[in-house]
């Protein structure tokens, strides 16, 4: 087997904290969260074991499928919080665009393989599943995406001069984005920066995650004991304040572990995209690693009070389904890549 076994514990480490800090905050997700995390480990070592070339191969097919399913969350999707972002499966549901992520570092690094070096051509490859998630509206999973497709074009060597080029248009897109923000949506984004200045609103789920986060201390105030998360002041406590309940809860020990597993994970990502044997391989575990590591990140430096709340879960921990499938299977994904 292919395994890389000290990324595996770093994943174990992470599913077990996960799994501890959501029965203590959230023990309604249970027993379906079992079921997730059963289906998306065996995923991971399903997909480790596959051969790299078959996977290129495979690469068009994913793409395809993915804009089928992006297509019929449009037509037949379930609404809910306000947005269409998810396919009903019984039971459970389905959130395409979370495996959108992967599949575009695949289908970028397959086509920039393919058919040379195009920025053009890559660049409306990302812009088919973007558009079809900003439409349901997801603004974030969109620009996720793009991070995915820019973490390929920086492993496949284009240079210095096309990527400056490539920035400035991108630089320019979110400028005018942000002009055509509701009032309300650019005081959502810049509140961080004055958290005090409006507590009650716009700063709220800021300022309940620092005061969550900062009331831990060493050692936490134990499991099921937190006043900010058992009371529910902190708002999504396990989904996208994951990490202000585990400071909570579980104090700085437990942040710490987080953060060490992550650091563990990344490492054996970017050795796996130096060990990787093609082209293709390297630039699309080079999109994996980038949108992997800005999701944490931006996770957790919003739960610190040092980025604009901006709807993104923790890789791994938080509660949800189909972000830890996709999560899990483009680990996976990185392990078969890398032979």
């Amino acid at each position: 087997m292919h395994i890389d076994f000290i990324l595996a514990g770093a994943l174990g480490l992470l599913l077990i904290l996960g799994t501890t800090i959501l029965w203590a905050v959230a023990p309604q997700v249970f027993p379906l969260q079992f079921f997730y995390i059963i289906l998306a480990v065996i995923l991971f070592f399903s997909l480790s074991r596959l051969d790299s070339v078959y996977l290129e191969t495979l690469t068009p097919i994913f793409y395809v499928s993915i804009l089928i399913l992006l297509i019929l969350t449009e037509i037949i999707g379930v609404f809910s919080h306000g947005a269409v972002r998810w396919l009903p499966l019984g039971p459970a549901t389905l959130q395409p665009s979370e495996f959108a992520k992967p599949i575009v570092a695949l289908a970028t690094a397959w086509m920039l393989t393919h058919y040379g070096k195009s920025l053009v051509i890559s660049f409306l490859l990302l812009l088919l599943p973007a558009i079809l998630v900003f439409l349901q509206p997801d603004l974030t999973t969109s620009a996720i995406l793009g991070v995915a497709w820019l973490g390929v074009l920086i492993n496949s060597q284009i240079s210095l001069k096309g990527l400056v080029r490539l920035f400035l248009p991108i630089v320019l897109l979110i400028f005018l984005v942000f002009l055509t923000l509701a009032p309300y949506q650019k005081e959502r984004l810049t509140s961080f920066l004055q958290p005090n200045r409006d507590p009650a609103g716009t700063s709220y789920q800021s300022k309940q995650a620092m005061i969550a986060v900062g009331s831990g201390g060493l050692f936490g105030r134990g499991l099921g004991q937190g006043s900010q998360t058992q009371l529910a002041f902190l708002p999504a406590r396990q989904t996208d304040f994951i990490f202000a309940s585990i400071g909570e809860e579980l104090g700085f020990i437990g942040m710490f572990l987080v953060l060490a597993s992550f650091f563990v994970i990344f490492w054996r990502i970017l050795a796996a995209m130096f060990q990787a044997k093609s082209t293709f391989s390297r630039m699309a575990v080079g999109g994996i690693f980038l949108y992997l590591f800005v999701q944490v990140f931006v996770n957790i430096a919003m739960n610190l009070g040092m980025f604009p709340v901006a709807g993104v879960p923790l890789p791994l921990v938080s509660a949800g389904g189909s972000a830890l499938i996709s999560t899990m299977m483009a680990l996976g994904l990185v392990m078969a890549l890398r032979k």
